[in-house]
């Protein structure tokens, strides 16, 4: 793949995720990436064929740095799904709750209006329930009986994007923060009885910090 390319999709990925798709122009792009509009349309015949391009990128990126490193471990089902909302958290807290979560961004803006991207992050979000499905496939031996695992995998995911999006707004951690914890609860409340607890630190009481 060409460097021109990768650079062409990594600054578009960058804008489209602090600005949306919509406010974020070719003529952003090439300003910020510095190459001449004969390039981008060397490489992209539309700007539409761009953003499907930015949301493979993100897939690979999120998929290469967050998901790999924890799915290649010898974790268990349940301690690696815990390891992963961790990792989102820290991603989070890293970007000071800036961008929020760019899948979520382009679903907001772009689901009603635009049914090819829809059906895409469609895809996805759904790409996503079925990891979080299939880890709770590993712990089920742990968790109690009659647990409905897809329907436990697609609330995991609205959790992490209501946090997510509550960490944006308030440009602050911690409803991420709390979101992740009370998962965890939530997790931990499906295990068997008896067993051990894992993934919840112990922190300090964060009442009042959104006011």
């Amino acid at each position: 793949m060409s460097a021109k390319r990768d650079h062409i999709i990594e600054v578009a990925s960058e804008l489209v995720h602090i600005k949306g798709f919509n406010n974020t122009s070719v003529e952003d792009i090439l300003h910020r990436s510095g190459l001449k509009k004969g390039n981008f349309y060397f490489y992209f015949k539309s700007k539409e064929e761009l953003g499907f391009a930015v949301l493979e990128h993100q897939i690979e990126q999120f998929r290469r740095h967050c998901l790999s490193p924890i799915l290649e471990s010898d974790d268990t089902g349940f301690g690696k799904l815990v390891r992963i909302l961790d990792a989102l958290e820290t991603e989070q807290s890293k970007t000071n709750c800036q961008g929020g979560c760019l899948f979520g961004n382009m679903a907001l803006e772009l689901s009603d209006v635009h049914e090819g991207f829809r059906k895409k992050l469609q895809q996805i979000f759904a790409g996503i329930v079925e990891l979080f499905y299939r880890l709770l496939q590993e712990a089920s031996p742990d968790l109690k009986e009659g647990v409905n695992l897809r329907e436990v995998s697609q609330f995991i995911v609205a959790g992490i994007e209501g946090g997510i999006m509550l960490a944006k707004v308030h440009r602050n951690i911690s409803p991420m923060r709390q979101c992740v914890r009370q998962l965890k609860n939530y997790l931990n409340a499906l295990r068997r009885r008896g067993q051990t607890p894992i993934g919840i630190p112990n922190r300090p009481s964060e009442r009042g910090m959104l006011q």
